[in-house]
Formats: C-alpha cells, structure tokens, sequence
C-alpha cells in the first residue's frame, strides 16, 4: 500500500471515531445552525413607505420623527399631490432648507424635515421612505445560545476523542 492509500485509510478511521462520538456530532450540527440562524438574523429587508399630508398656509410643525424611529433610512422624499401650482413649500431640516415652487414638485431630502412652511393655499404632500430593518433579528438571541450549547457539546466531544472513550 502506498503512503497516499495509508493516510487516507487513516483518515477514514479518524472520520469513523469522531461519527460514533454523539456529543462532538451534535455539537457541530448545533453549531452549524446557529451559524446559519445568525446569518438569517442580520438579513436586511427595503422597506417602501408613504405619508399623504394636508397642510394649511403658515408654518407647519411637522412630528416626522415617530415615522422614522429606530430605522436605517436610506431614501427619504417629500412631493406635492394637490394644490395650487402658485402654492409653494419651504423645507427646513436640520442640515439644509429646500424650497419646492412652480412646475419642481417633488424634492429628495437629506435629513428629516423639522418645519415646513407653505404659503399660496392648503397643499397635500406625499412624504415618502425608503427605510432598511432587519426583521428577523430575534433570532441572534437563539443562535447565541445554540452557540454557546454547541462549543460545550463538540469540547466534550473532543475530550472524550483525546481519551479514547468511544
């Protein structure tokens, strides 16, 4: 027999040892599904959203901070839907202002608007998102602690390889 044909005869009895050793086999399944549950947890998902709002003349506090909480936003957009084409609305945000009037009706924003100021009559704006979440985050925890079982279960499975109890 040659050197090629006894290390992988070898290696095939190693293979056999380690299949017969019930704690080393399920503490890598374990492991290998907490990989893949950890995986599935960081997924991310494009979310698409839209707001209609009517606001009247004046200066309008707009509270768009509870539409946008907790959430990775990737595209934010505000368009006139009705109104005058005489109506106009000014934009503050936080790092710029923005002013949609005449035939421009729709702008991309950079921040979330903080107050918005309309003067020419009652408008409708669509206040539209495009937000990124992870919905499925829930699963870290269970993955975590598959884990956590499945290193305890493969270290007493090789252990148990080590000592020769198989």
């Amino acid at each position: 027999m040659s050197l090629c044909g006894r290390d992988i005869t070898r290696h095939m009895r190693l293979l056999s040892r380690i299949s017969k050793i019930r704690e080393l086999k399920y503490g890598i399944i374990l492991l290998l599904i907490a990989l893949l549950l950890s995986l599935a947890a960081i997924y991310p998902i494009k979310i698409d959203s839209s707001y209609e709002i009517q606001l009247n003349p004046g200066s309008n506090n707009l509270n768009l901070a509870d539409v946008e909480s907790n959430k990775e936003i990737i595209h934010r957009k505000i368009a006139i839907s009705g109104g005058d084409t005489e109506s106009s609305l000014i934009i503050h945000t936080k790092n710029a202002t923005y002013t949609i009037e005449g035939e421009r009706r729709t702008v991309l924003l950079d921040a979330t608007p903080e107050k918005i100021y309309v003067s020419g009559g009652s408008v409708n704006i669509i206040y539209s998102i495009t937000v990124v979440e992870a919905p499925f985050q829930f699963l870290g925890v269970l993955s975590f602690l598959l884990m956590f079982t499945g290193s305890l279960l493969s270290i007493k499975g090789i252990q148990k390889l080590l000592r020769g109890d198989f």
